[in-house]
């Protein structure tokens, strides 16, 4: 179990009822909406209260992490985490709620820990197991306890800023709203603090921007095909077709701008099974991606691998082919001077 603190500036030593209660169920909201959105719900979490000292004017909360499951099969915490580990929402969501690349606190941490579990003998890897899938819980307990506490005191317009679905900001916003249209309801409260984010005690006066409910905004509809090819260095291959809504291939374009997408060439995956080829670190291939925006973000998927290390593999769909899998679509061939539009790096 992982705790955060809202700290309630009072002159007495207690607090009118529903405020405590619409703090939390304001930070329970918001872990919810992150877990959903960070881990694609695959988390089983717990949502706590911890009792306070004696006297004490804070408000302890915490977050405990019981198992995982990935489409429907249930997995230790450590497995969710490794399948997801490229997923552009946790890294974003982790940067701007947090401060850190999950890097920094999570993907080194549990390759450490998976390198442990390799390394054990046969008599000790039960036990490395368990040590490990401990410590994926403590590291999953701290990303989501600081993301809370985060995102429930930055300014509004942090918060629509983050890479996350229409529907998961507003949930977001409006526990915030609630939150703090409670504590402007509650005269003693002179501030709000959530220990350990960085964010300065939140003064009365700045309670009502705070407040102001947020307006409902529309799913963003998806865009326009875009047929484009590209030569992408793989950084980290997914061998696993079926695997691919949880851990998309990773790499780089010729200007070094990050890709992951994943692979719809049915061909090539039969050339994989086949073992025609061996990936080697970096691997090159020249691909014919079909591009668009989905939500907030740029999706990439391979409908043709061309090349694999400059050995031809296959030609381009011509338009026909194009058409009849994505319907309406258009063309564009960027020169070397042309700006990136797909740029998320």
């Amino acid at each position: 179990m992982q705790l955060f603190t809202i700290s309630f500036d009072v002159p007495d030593a207690y607090l009118d009822f529903d405020t405590f209660l619409e703090s939390a169920r304001a930070a329970q909201r918001t872990a919810f909406a992150l877990n959903r959105e960070i881990f694609e719900d695959a988390l089983l979490i717990e949502f706590i209260v911890k009792a306070p000292e004696a006297g004490s004017l804070k408000q302890v909360l915490g977050i405990i992490v019981h198992s995982g499951k990935v489409a429907g099969v249930a997995l230790g915490t450590m497995a969710v985490i490794l399948a997801i580990l490229d997923s552009e929402t946790l890294q974003d969501v982790s940067e701007e709620l947090t401060g850190k690349d999950p890097s920094d606190h999570i993907i080194d941490g549990l390759r450490n820990l998976q390198s442990r579990i390799e390394r054990a003998t046969s008599d000790g890897v039960g036990e490395a197991i368990f040590e490990s899938e401990e410590e994926a819980h403590r590291i999953v307990e701290d990303l989501l306890c600081r993301a809370t506490a985060s995102a429930l005191g930055s300014e509004r317009n942090s918060i629509d800023r983050l890479p996350l679905p229409p529907s998961t900001l507003f949930e977001i916003a409006s526990s915030q709203s609630k939150l703090f249209r409670a504590c402007l309801d509650d005269s003693r409260v002179k501030a709000v603090e959530f220990e350990g984010t960085g964010i300065p005690p939140i003064r009365r006066g700045d309670f009502a921007e705070r407040a102001v409910p947020p307006t409902r905004l529309e799913e963003e509809p998806e865009g326009e095909w875009i047929v484009r090819i590209e030569k992408v260095i793989v950084t980290s291959p997914n061998f696993d077709a079926n695997d691919q809504i949880y851990r998309r291939w990773k790499g780089r374009n010729s200007e070094g701008s990050v890709r992951l997408f994943t692979v719809d060439d049915e061909d090539f995956w039969l050339r994989i099974r086949k073992e025609e080829f061996a990936f080697r670190d970096e691997t090159e291939l020249l691909v014919q991606f079909a591009v668009r925006l989905e939500g907030r973000r740029m999706r990439f998927h391979a409908v043709r691998v061309l090349e694999v290390e400059g050995i031809r593999l296959a030609d381009p769909l011509d338009d026909e082919a194009l058409k009849a899998m994505l319907g309406s679509f258009e063309k564009r061939w960027p020169g070397p001077s042309e700006p990136d539009l797909f740029d998320i790096s």
